[in-house]
């Protein structure tokens, strides 16, 4: 038996394999250090524990103890291994195994990645040499390209359409920041007809001017009963039910949208649910997420959805209008025969870690926006961070690597305001 056999540390020809794997991966640009150390905080340790053990590093562990682990949001090492279990045998690193034969082999990165779409929509990826992979991480993903496997004909919205978009929004200090101003254009861009119902007090004129300019209808109300409040009041006053064919309930309580909503819209018009939104969640029982709610026009003028908008809001409490609004609508809705959906569904992320029945645009935000091109991330989960993810404190460095949003929209919004108004 050799003598490493009997030694804390690993024999010399391993170290040098481990050394080798290192540097190819360090070189490969594929490697997410920060992402890597924050969602595998639990498992990752130096990768020896004797004297001389070189200082924890991320790429390090890897290579030598965390091979089955994920190296970056987009490769999926468990799915992958799962199509080639020769990847992880004998001390390799699959996503190694990926660039040196997986992807030439027609092998993805994950299952939500089209590498042979994502070629054949975008010729100068194919002409770089690299792989799909590389091409995204390196130069795609800030460009705004989209990975996933799309239809060689992308459905198209009928622009005789009536769709109408009631947007809840309260601000302290009066202001309509620009994060909200930029996804107000970008709803009337996909042509909504859009109603901003406003609780902020002393609402500033120049804000005002500058989105009804846009073509944005803005509406002024007490600020009592939270969003569902303000999506009742816009519904028995501005909004004419019998003439609409989409209904758009959103909030201010997102940053984005990420990516472009218009495709997203075409894709889940033809899909035909009878009301869809971005995420759902099984927290007390299933329901769609209320930041971003859309239903047919039958289904918004149907006495389930009727019912759940002829309580009183203004009266109750946030966890009763969690209760009685957000959750109601859903079961109430499915109850009545109609179909739901999300569009980047929990089960999807399931799979992905174990964090339970929990709300996923906290828990799996990043996962939301990488795998699943989720086109929102949640204030709250910046600026308060309320569950203490560690995940939560990359928000700025993951959205510069993965997406083109202008992470200066966020900063501006989070930063403190002195003087503010009390809500």
């Amino acid at each position: 038996m050799e003598l490493g056999a009997y030694l804390p540390f690993p024999s010399v020809r391993r170290r040098h394999e481990e050394r080798r794997r290192y540097e190819e991966l360090t070189r490969s640009g594929l490697f997410d250090p920060v992402w890597y150390r924050l969602n595998n905080a639990d498992s990752f340790r130096p990768a020896y524990a004797w004297p001389l053990a070189r200082p924890a590093d991320p790429a390090w562990h890897h290579v030598s103890s965390g091979r089955l682990l994920d190296p970056n949001p987009l490769f999926d090492t468990d799915w992958y291994v799962a199509k080639r279990p020769e990847a992880a045998g004998r001390g390799n690193v699959p996503l190694l195994h990926y660039l040196s034969r997986g992807a030439a082999e027609g092998l993805d990165p994950n299952p939500d990645f089209s590498s042979a779409d994502y070629f054949r929509r975008y010729p100068d990826a194919r002409a770089s040499g690299l792989t799909a992979l590389e091409h995204f991480m390196s130069v795609g993903a800030r460009e705004g390209r989209d990975p996933r496997h799309h239809p060689a004909a992308q459905p198209k919205r009928s622009r005789n359409l009536r769709l109408v978009c009631v947007f809840s929004h309260f601000d302290a200090a009066g202001r309509i920041l620009p994060y909200v101003q930029r996804y107000l254009s970008e709803l009337v861009r996909c042509g909504f007809e859009l109603h901003l119902v406003t609780t902020s007090p002393n609402l500033r004129s120049s804000d005002r001017l500058e989105v009804e300019r846009a073509g944005v209808r803005v509406h002024c109300r007490e600020n009592v009963g939270m969003d569902f409040a303000s999506w009742q009041w816009a519904l028995n006053h501005v909004v004419p039910l019998g003439e609409v064919d989409w209904l758009l309930l959103v909030n201010d309580s997102v940053f984005g949208p990420i990516f472009d909503l218009e495709p997203l819209f075409c894709a889940q018009f033809a899909k035909n649910w009878d009301f869809w939104g971005i995420t759902d969640s099984y927290e007390v029982a299933w329901h769609l997420q209320s930041y971003f709610l859309c239903f047919r026009g039958d289904v918004a003028r149907s006495e389930a959805f009727r019912k759940v908008f002829e309580v009183d809001f203004t009266r109750l409490t946030k966890r009763s209008i969690i209760r009685r609004g957000e959750i109601s609508l859903s079961q109430s809705l499915h109850r009545s025969g109609f179909r739901g959906a999300a569009v980047c569904p929990f089960d999807a992320l399931r799979k992905l870690r174990n964090f339970g029945q929990c709300n996923a645009t906290h828990f799996y935000w990043d996962q939301l926006i990488a795998r699943l091109r989720c086109p929102f991330v949640k204030r709250e989960l910046i600026r308060d961070n309320p569950m203490k993810l560690a995940s939560a404190g990359y928000w700025k460095g993951f959205l510069e690597r993965y997406t083109s949003y202008d992470t200066s929209l966020i900063s501006d919004a989070i930063r403190p305001v002195e003087n503010v108004l009390p809500s």
